[in-house]
Protein backbone atom coordinates (compact mmCIF):
# COMPACT_ATOMS: atom_id res chain seq x y z
CA UNK A 1 0.00 0.00 0.00
CA UNK A 2 1.38 3.04 -0.91
CA UNK A 3 2.57 5.49 1.80
CA UNK A 4 -0.20 8.61 2.37
CA UNK A 5 0.74 11.90 0.80
CA UNK A 6 2.19 14.70 3.40
CA UNK A 7 1.90 18.33 2.08
CA UNK A 8 5.29 20.31 3.53
CA UNK A 9 4.15 23.69 3.71
CA UNK A 10 6.53 26.72 3.60
CA UNK A 11 6.15 30.38 4.38
CA UNK A 12 9.30 32.17 3.26
CA UNK A 13 10.16 35.68 4.34
CA UNK A 14 13.26 37.05 3.83
CA UNK A 15 15.33 33.95 4.36
CA UNK A 16 17.55 33.78 1.32
CA UNK A 17 20.11 33.02 3.60
CA UNK A 18 18.96 29.82 4.69
CA UNK A 19 16.14 28.30 2.69
CA UNK A 20 18.25 26.24 0.71
CA UNK A 21 19.03 24.47 3.80
CA UNK A 22 15.11 24.27 4.16
CA UNK A 23 14.65 22.55 0.85
CA UNK A 24 17.60 20.34 0.83
CA UNK A 25 16.27 18.57 3.85
CA UNK A 26 13.11 17.43 2.15
CA UNK A 27 15.58 15.63 -0.37
CA UNK A 28 17.08 13.33 2.69
CA UNK A 29 14.13 13.25 5.27
CA UNK A 30 13.01 10.05 3.52
CA UNK A 31 9.25 9.91 3.32
CA UNK A 32 8.48 8.63 0.01
CA UNK A 33 5.22 10.15 -0.99
CA UNK A 34 5.45 14.09 -0.15
CA UNK A 35 4.23 17.39 -1.83
CA UNK A 36 5.58 20.54 -1.26
CA UNK A 37 3.83 23.83 -1.20
CA UNK A 38 6.11 27.51 -0.88
CA UNK A 39 5.04 30.99 -0.67
CA UNK A 40 6.88 33.96 -0.76
CA UNK A 41 5.21 36.08 1.01
CA UNK A 42 6.72 39.77 -0.37
CA UNK A 43 10.54 38.63 0.62
CA UNK A 44 12.78 42.12 -0.38
CA UNK A 45 15.75 40.18 -0.87
CA UNK A 46 15.99 37.16 -3.51
CA UNK A 47 14.53 33.92 -1.31
CA UNK A 48 11.81 33.65 -4.00
CA UNK A 49 14.62 33.06 -7.11
CA UNK A 50 16.72 31.22 -4.42
CA UNK A 51 13.29 28.98 -4.29
CA UNK A 52 12.93 29.14 -7.95
CA UNK A 53 16.56 27.92 -8.36
CA UNK A 54 16.15 25.22 -6.33
CA UNK A 55 12.97 23.73 -7.95
CA UNK A 56 14.41 24.22 -11.56
CA UNK A 57 17.33 21.58 -10.01
CA UNK A 58 14.93 19.26 -8.52
CA UNK A 59 11.89 19.09 -10.93
CA UNK A 60 11.09 15.57 -10.50
CA UNK A 61 11.81 14.94 -7.03
CA UNK A 62 8.21 15.39 -5.43
CA UNK A 63 4.58 14.35 -6.42
CA UNK A 64 3.88 18.40 -6.37
CA UNK A 65 5.80 21.28 -6.42
CA UNK A 66 4.11 24.80 -5.79
CA UNK A 67 5.86 27.95 -5.62
CA UNK A 68 4.08 31.34 -5.07
CA UNK A 69 4.93 34.85 -4.63
CA UNK A 70 2.55 37.35 -2.97
CA UNK A 71 2.83 40.58 -1.36
CA UNK A 72 3.17 40.47 2.47
CA UNK A 73 0.09 39.29 3.99
CA UNK A 74 1.31 37.80 7.43
CA UNK A 75 2.42 34.74 8.53
CA UNK A 76 -1.33 33.53 9.52
CA UNK A 77 -3.08 34.27 5.93
CA UNK A 78 -0.21 32.92 4.35
CA UNK A 79 -0.42 29.78 6.46
CA UNK A 80 -4.31 29.31 5.90
CA UNK A 81 -3.57 30.01 1.96
CA UNK A 82 -0.93 27.00 2.21
CA UNK A 83 -3.30 24.96 4.14
CA UNK A 84 -5.91 25.11 1.55
CA UNK A 85 -4.02 24.57 -0.96
CA UNK A 86 -2.27 20.78 0.26
CA UNK A 87 -3.52 18.12 -0.80
CA UNK A 88 -1.66 15.92 1.86
CA UNK A 89 -3.50 13.36 4.50
CA UNK A 90 -1.09 15.00 6.26
CA UNK A 91 0.49 18.44 6.87
CA UNK A 92 4.00 19.70 8.39
CA UNK A 93 4.57 23.46 8.32
CA UNK A 94 8.10 24.20 8.23
CA UNK A 95 9.66 28.07 8.64
CA UNK A 96 12.25 28.47 5.74
CA UNK A 97 15.33 28.87 8.37
CA UNK A 98 14.25 25.87 9.70
CA UNK A 99 14.68 22.16 8.61
CA UNK A 100 13.52 18.53 9.01
CA UNK A 101 15.85 15.87 10.03
CA UNK A 102 15.89 11.77 8.87
CA UNK A 103 12.89 10.12 9.23
CA UNK A 104 10.59 12.59 11.74
CA UNK A 105 7.52 12.25 9.26
CA UNK A 106 7.48 8.59 9.91
CA UNK A 107 7.69 8.76 13.20
CA UNK A 108 5.07 11.66 14.51
CA UNK A 109 3.02 9.24 11.22
CA UNK A 110 3.13 5.89 13.20
CA UNK A 111 2.18 8.28 16.49
CA UNK A 112 -1.31 9.18 14.99
CA UNK A 113 -1.48 6.03 13.44
CA UNK A 114 -1.42 4.08 16.67
CA UNK A 115 -3.53 7.38 18.10
CA UNK A 116 -6.60 7.33 16.51
CA UNK A 117 -7.72 10.18 18.80
CA UNK A 118 -5.18 12.47 18.37
CA UNK A 119 -5.13 15.09 15.28
CA UNK A 120 -1.67 16.60 15.82
CA UNK A 121 1.91 15.40 17.20
CA UNK A 122 4.70 17.26 17.88
CA UNK A 123 8.49 16.21 18.41
CA UNK A 124 11.24 18.37 19.84
CA UNK A 125 14.13 19.99 17.79
CA UNK A 126 18.04 20.27 17.41
CA UNK A 127 19.18 23.75 17.64
CA UNK A 128 21.24 25.37 15.34
CA UNK A 129 22.82 28.82 14.84
CA UNK A 130 22.59 31.64 12.39
CA UNK A 131 25.93 29.88 10.77
CA UNK A 132 24.00 26.41 10.60
CA UNK A 133 25.78 25.26 13.35
CA UNK A 134 24.20 22.71 16.18
CA UNK A 135 23.72 24.65 19.65
CA UNK A 136 21.73 22.40 21.52
CA UNK A 137 20.24 18.88 21.48
CA UNK A 138 16.57 20.15 22.55
CA UNK A 139 15.05 23.17 21.54
CA UNK A 140 12.20 21.93 23.92
CA UNK A 141 14.64 22.38 26.94
CA UNK A 142 16.92 24.34 26.09
CA UNK A 143 16.26 27.47 24.45
CA UNK A 144 13.18 29.17 26.68
CA UNK A 145 14.06 30.52 30.30
CA UNK A 146 10.77 27.78 31.45
CA UNK A 147 11.30 24.74 29.24
CA UNK A 148 8.70 22.19 29.32
CA UNK A 149 9.69 19.09 30.80
CA UNK A 150 9.10 16.21 28.32
CA UNK A 151 7.80 13.44 31.24
CA UNK A 152 4.94 15.91 31.27
CA UNK A 153 3.98 16.17 28.05
CA UNK A 154 3.82 12.21 27.46
CA UNK A 155 1.10 12.36 29.98
CA UNK A 156 -1.74 13.38 28.37
CA UNK A 157 -3.55 14.16 32.03
CA UNK A 158 -0.30 16.71 32.69
CA UNK A 159 0.58 18.09 28.85
CA UNK A 160 -2.28 20.64 28.87
CA UNK A 161 -0.87 22.56 32.04
CA UNK A 162 2.49 21.93 31.44
CA UNK A 163 1.98 23.85 27.51
CA UNK A 164 -0.01 26.21 29.35
CA UNK A 165 2.62 27.45 32.01
CA UNK A 166 5.73 26.42 30.52
CA UNK A 167 5.01 26.74 26.90
CA UNK A 168 8.74 26.34 24.98
CA UNK A 169 7.37 24.15 22.11
CA UNK A 170 9.97 24.43 18.65
CA UNK A 171 8.38 25.62 15.78
CA UNK A 172 8.70 22.29 12.71
CA UNK A 173 8.27 19.64 15.00
CA UNK A 174 4.22 20.24 14.39
CA UNK A 175 2.37 17.51 11.95
CA UNK A 176 -1.16 17.49 11.90
CA UNK A 177 -3.99 15.33 10.18
CA UNK A 178 -5.78 17.25 7.41
CA UNK A 179 -8.62 17.21 9.43
CA UNK A 180 -7.55 19.25 11.97
CA UNK A 181 -7.88 21.98 9.98
CA UNK A 182 -12.26 21.20 9.42
CA UNK A 183 -14.50 23.09 11.91
CA UNK A 184 -16.15 20.31 12.45
CA UNK A 185 -13.98 17.39 12.91
CA UNK A 186 -11.02 19.02 14.39
CA UNK A 187 -10.34 22.91 15.19
CA UNK A 188 -10.49 25.12 12.31
CA UNK A 189 -7.92 27.16 10.33
CA UNK A 190 -5.25 29.55 11.91
CA UNK A 191 -6.73 32.89 14.10
CA UNK A 192 -5.66 35.66 11.57
CA UNK A 193 -6.66 37.75 14.35
CA UNK A 194 -3.67 36.75 16.59
CA UNK A 195 -0.38 36.94 16.19
CA UNK A 196 1.04 34.34 17.82
CA UNK A 197 -0.54 32.40 16.25
CA UNK A 198 1.29 28.68 17.06
CA UNK A 199 0.27 29.50 20.92
CA UNK A 200 -3.57 29.85 19.93
CA UNK A 201 -3.80 27.01 17.79
CA UNK A 202 -2.04 24.30 19.92
CA UNK A 203 -4.60 25.95 23.00
CA UNK A 204 -7.60 24.66 20.87
CA UNK A 205 -5.75 21.15 20.24
CA UNK A 206 -5.19 20.78 23.64
CA UNK A 207 -8.85 21.70 24.56
CA UNK A 208 -10.00 18.75 22.69
CA UNK A 209 -7.22 16.53 23.97
CA UNK A 210 -6.41 16.42 20.37
CA UNK A 211 -2.17 17.00 21.02
CA UNK A 212 0.43 14.16 21.23
CA UNK A 213 4.05 14.32 21.57
CA UNK A 214 6.80 11.86 20.49
CA UNK A 215 10.35 12.53 22.58
CA UNK A 216 12.24 12.38 19.59
CA UNK A 217 14.37 15.68 17.29
CA UNK A 218 12.47 15.72 14.33
CA UNK A 219 14.02 19.29 12.96
CA UNK A 220 16.20 21.89 13.48
CA UNK A 221 15.22 25.13 14.67
CA UNK A 222 17.45 27.98 14.21
CA UNK A 223 18.06 30.15 16.82
CA UNK A 224 18.84 34.03 15.53
CA UNK A 225 17.92 37.40 16.50
CA UNK A 226 15.12 37.42 14.12
CA UNK A 227 13.10 34.93 16.20
CA UNK A 228 9.89 36.23 16.93
CA UNK A 229 10.02 35.58 20.32
CA UNK A 230 13.32 37.60 20.12
CA UNK A 231 11.29 40.79 20.06
CA UNK A 232 11.44 43.94 22.30
CA UNK A 233 10.00 47.26 23.00
CA UNK A 234 6.46 47.54 21.27
CA UNK A 235 6.65 44.34 19.57
CA UNK A 236 6.80 42.77 22.44
CA UNK A 237 4.64 44.57 24.73
CA UNK A 238 1.96 43.79 21.63
CA UNK A 239 2.81 40.06 22.19
CA UNK A 240 1.80 40.08 25.63
CA UNK A 241 -1.40 41.96 25.14
CA UNK A 242 -1.54 38.89 22.31
CA UNK A 243 -0.83 35.87 25.19
CA UNK A 244 -3.24 38.13 27.21
CA UNK A 245 -6.39 37.98 24.90
CA UNK A 246 -5.64 34.25 23.33
CA UNK A 247 -5.93 33.13 27.45
CA UNK A 248 -8.85 34.96 28.17
CA UNK A 249 -10.96 34.18 24.77
CA UNK A 250 -10.07 30.18 24.99
CA UNK A 251 -9.60 29.47 28.85
CA UNK A 252 -13.75 28.77 28.86
CA UNK A 253 -12.42 25.81 26.51
CA UNK A 254 -10.87 24.21 29.60
CA UNK A 255 -12.59 22.90 32.72
CA UNK A 256 -10.50 22.64 36.33
CA UNK A 257 -7.02 23.70 37.06
CA UNK A 258 -5.84 24.55 33.14
CA UNK A 259 -9.01 26.88 32.91
CA UNK A 260 -7.47 28.94 35.87
CA UNK A 261 -4.20 28.84 34.57
CA UNK A 262 -5.10 30.39 31.56
CA UNK A 263 -7.62 32.97 33.79
CA UNK A 264 -4.30 34.13 35.76
CA UNK A 265 -2.40 33.74 32.49
CA UNK A 266 -4.01 36.68 31.30
CA UNK A 267 -4.31 39.14 34.33
CA UNK A 268 -0.69 38.23 34.57
CA UNK A 269 0.10 39.05 31.04
CA UNK A 270 -2.00 42.20 31.30
CA UNK A 271 0.29 43.42 33.97
CA UNK A 272 3.57 42.93 32.03
CA UNK A 273 2.40 45.86 29.80
CA UNK A 274 0.62 48.08 32.72
CA UNK A 275 3.92 50.02 33.04
CA UNK A 276 3.79 48.85 36.85
CA UNK A 277 1.89 52.05 38.15
CA UNK A 278 1.92 52.00 41.85
CA UNK A 279 -1.67 51.24 41.98
CA UNK A 280 -0.50 48.26 39.70
CA UNK A 281 1.82 46.94 41.87
CA UNK A 282 -0.63 44.81 43.93
CA UNK A 283 -1.95 43.22 40.82
CA UNK A 284 1.19 42.43 39.64
CA UNK A 285 2.16 40.36 43.14
CA UNK A 286 -0.66 38.91 43.07
CA UNK A 287 -1.16 37.09 40.15
CA UNK A 288 2.74 36.04 39.79
CA UNK A 289 2.20 34.88 43.69
CA UNK A 290 -0.44 32.77 42.06
CA UNK A 291 1.15 31.41 38.86
CA UNK A 292 4.16 30.47 41.12
CA UNK A 293 1.75 28.43 43.41
CA UNK A 294 0.43 26.91 39.63
CA UNK A 295 4.14 25.57 38.60
CA UNK A 296 4.19 24.04 42.34
CA UNK A 297 1.09 21.61 41.66
CA UNK A 298 1.97 20.91 38.83
CA UNK A 299 6.05 20.06 39.66
CA UNK A 300 4.32 18.10 42.10
CA UNK A 301 1.93 16.40 39.73
CA UNK A 302 4.92 15.74 37.49
CA UNK A 303 6.42 13.86 40.57
CA UNK A 304 3.77 11.57 41.29
CA UNK A 305 3.69 10.53 38.02
CA UNK A 306 7.16 9.96 37.66
CA UNK A 307 7.67 8.42 41.17
CA UNK A 308 4.38 7.07 42.15
CA UNK A 309 2.83 6.28 38.83
CA UNK A 310 -0.28 7.30 37.11
CA UNK A 311 -2.37 6.04 34.63
CA UNK A 312 -2.62 7.90 31.28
Amino acid sequence: MAEPLVSVLIPVYNHARYVRQCLDSLLSEGWPNLEVLVVDDGSTDNSFEMVQAWRTQHSTAFKRFILERQDNKGLCRTLNYLVRKAEGDFLTLVASDDYLLPNGIARRIEYLTNNPEKLAVFGDSIVVDSCGRQTGRSALTQIYKFSARPEALKVSRLMALELILRWSVPGPGLLLRRTAFDDTLGVGYYNESVMIEDRDYYLRLLARGALGFIDIPVAAYRWHQENTVNANGAKRMRQYADLASIAQRLSHQFTGIERLALLVEAKKRATAFSGLAPTRLPAWFFWRLVWALLLLIQDARVFFYRFVGGVD
